[in-house]
């Protein structure tokens, strides 16, 4: 956040895109593959007003200008494998 706080480990999970798929539609905004940084951005606001990290009375687009950058983290691949 501008503020300077930092939110680590939080989760994307279906609620979170079916979230945005949903109000994309509403807006007109196109897919992920057409606009992929307001879709990432978009993700963290879901989870992180879902999870109560940021207020739910705010919208979108006040959280694009509290937000210094949202970025994922998708591990060093030693995690499960989805295979076994």
């Amino acid at each position: 956040m501008l503020d300077g706080t930092v939110f680590e480990d939080l989760r994307v999970i279906s609620a979170d895109m079916i979230r945005h798929s949903e109000v994309a539609k509403r807006h007109k905004w196109g897919s992920m593959e057409d606009d992929p940084i307001r879709t990432q951005i978009f993700y963290g606001y879901a989870a992180m007003t879902r999870l109560g990290h940021y207020p739910a009375d705010k919208g979108f687009e006040e959280f694009v200008a509290d937000n210094a950058m949202v970025a994922a983290d998708f591990g060093d691949g030693d995690g499960v494998d989805p295979t076994q």
